[in-house]
């Protein structure tokens, strides 16, 4: 996924910084999964997304939440921010 870029430290600092939003907006912190169960995708027009594997997958299932994520970097700094909602009934 990096392999294109000239430097791909801030990208990949962007995509743990994501998953360090995500444990906290699961509530949990880094408990209960491993952090290479938590992965950030793009989609085809580059906006990231999660997709989960193993206890993360079970958490999110049983919480019935989906999740909104942005990052952000520079050269220097990387931030992301989390948005965990229910799943709409039914």
């Amino acid at each position: 996924m990096f392999a294109h870029k000239k430097d791909p430290a801030p990208s990949l600092a962007a995509n743990f910084a994501a998953k360090e939003a995500f444990s906290k907006a699961l509530g949990t912190g880094v408990r209960g999964f491993a952090l290479n169960e938590v992965s950030v995708l793009r989609d085809s027009l580059g906006a990231p997304y999660f997709a989960f594997s193993g206890n993360a997958a079970r958490i999110v299932e049983e919480r019935g939440l989906s999740f909104s994520v942005s990052l952000t970097h520079t050269e220097d700094l990387a931030a992301a921010f989390v948005i965990a909602q229910p799943l709409p009934p039914g």
